[in-house]
């Protein structure tokens, strides 16, 4: 360049200093070219932490960890669950003509499957979900462990029409024998009871006040029972298999209702129709679960989530896996091919001038450090509330069935999301770390190299 300035001197006229201009064009070129290369290496490093980020949401232990810390499975049943929805779905689960009311098998579900057993569930599930992105070949296996569910199914379904038959007056209504006296008080005592085992076998609340039936004569007992239950038989809104179910069992609720008190006799009459119900409840559950007692998860959410069939789902989930895996990967290629071409080029850059390529490296470090840093901080501010509207508005779109899950679903959304973030401020601190290293170590060279000055002879010498 001081060259062409030279030759350029006798055609431009004296006072011309060409290389002047030129210095001061290379200092804003290279000072140009140091502000795009830091940049580059910025935008490398928020590729990478974008790329962690979000395989760091593909982990099972991130959600399991919120939906513990939200209290997920407990607010399940009290605030997205409850017998209006349980009233929806009834047939679905249970089968057609349930004796037990909406809330009773809410009460049944909650115990049946308690909360530390939905926890396990998920757990599981994710885990099979974190597998499943993180292999090449098998298909998605979702399932619920049915088996002990099943098992407890029956008797809590038995305990919640328990709980309905005994918070009834009958234990406190004065005994037949004292009222038996007619034959329209036996005829009133069979219409009540007869009512009361209509209220019981449609799902109704037990209203209707019974005497207590202890100590009531043999030649007298008969007399109600018999009307009672031939009211029963003709009664067309009694489902006909509880009527036949209860035909057959008539000796032994004959028995019963003899020797034992109102209660019990109510009691015998639920359970011998309840089992009707716990068997359709368990041959539904039957049909989907395998022989190791498994619940097949994918069949259902791919009909009732993604309106598909199995082999679409199964599709759908392996092209998803297919683009995260590559998003992925070429995501953190770029960002690394992009790290060393900056550097490349600040090196050749700076060849002439080494010092200034270690300034220019330490200060960019910290200075994409402390850009990162704050970027993750707003990230972790704006992001998961973001999330948490954009989930909360899905799911309360008009005609969506998961309204109800909104409220929940978009806080553990949000929770998840905001867990991610913050597992990625370290990373973003690294940079930073590592430009303080490097300014530390060129200081302490540049000190060592420096002359000791209280050592060197003095004018006076």
């Amino acid at each position: 360049m001081l060259e062409w300035a030279k030759l350029c001197s006798p055609f431009c006229g004296p006072g011309i200093d060409f290389s002047l201009g030129i210095d001061m064009a290379v200092w804003i070129l290279r000072a140009f070219s140091s502000i795009i290369l830091g940049f580059a290496i910025f935008l490398s490093l928020g590729v990478m932490l974008i790329s962690f980020g979000a395989s760091r949401l593909t982990q099972a232990t991130l959600h399991a960890s919120s939906l513990a810390n939200g209290h997920a499975y407990s607010r399940l049943y009290s605030e997205v669950l409850s017998p209006e929805i349980i009233e929806e779905h009834r047939e679905e689960i249970f089968g057609r003509g349930v004796i037990l009311t909406s809330a009773e098998l809410f009460q049944a579900l909650q115990t049946a499957a308690p909360p530390e057993y939905l926890q396990s569930q998920v757990e599981l599930n994710l885990e099979m979900f974190s597998s499943f992105l993180d292999s090449d070949t098998s298909d998605l296996e979702l399932y619920l462990e049915a088996e002990s569910f099943l098992e407890r199914l029956p008797s809590a379904m038995e305990v919640s029409i328990q709980q309905r038959v005994y918070f009834t007056d009958a234990e406190v209504a004065p005994p037949l024998s004292r009222q038996l006296a007619s034959p329209s008080t036996a005829a009133r005592s069979a219409s009540e009871l007869s009512q009361t085992l209509e209220s019981v076998l449609t799902g109704q609340e037990v209203s209707t006040a019974l005497p207590d039936l202890t100590g009531l004569a043999d030649n007298q007992a008969p007399v109600v029972f018999d009307r009672s239950m031939a009211t029963l038989y003709s009664n067309s809104k009694v489902e006909q298999r509880y009527r036949d179910t209860l035909n057959n069992a008539e000796p032994e609720l004959r028995r019963a209702f003899i020797t034992g008190g109102t209660g019990h006799f109510l009691m015998m009459v639920t359970k011998t129709a309840v089992s009707l119900d716990i068997e359709s409840a368990k041959s539904n559950a039957q049909r989907r679960i395998d022989e190791q007692g498994r619940l097949d998860i994918v069949p259902i959410a791919a009909a009732q989530v993604f309106k598909t069939d199995e082999a679409g789902f199964q599709e759908t989930a392996q092209q998803y896996r297919h683009s995260l895996k590559i998003a992925q990967s070429w995501s953190r290629i770029f960002a690394g091919t992009l790290a060393l071409l900056a550097l490349a080029a600040a090196v050749s850059m700076y060849r002439t001038s080494p010092g200034r390529l270690v300034r220019w490296l330490y200060w960019t470090l910290i200075l994409t450090g402390v850009g990162a840093m704050a970027l993750v901080s707003l990230a972790w501010l704006v992001v998961p509330g973001t999330v948490e509207i954009l989930v909360y508005e899905r799911l309360q779109m008009e005609g969506s069935p998961y309204s109800a899950s909104g409220p929940l679903a978009s806080e553990i959304a949000a929770a998840s999301v905001r867990a991610a973030v913050a597992s990625i401020f370290w990373q973003a601190s690294l940079p930073l770390v590592a430009g303080i290293f490097v300014w530390i170590v060129t200081k302490g060279w540049n000190r060592r190299r420096a002359p000791d000055i209280s050592t060197e002879p003095g004018p006076w010498h």
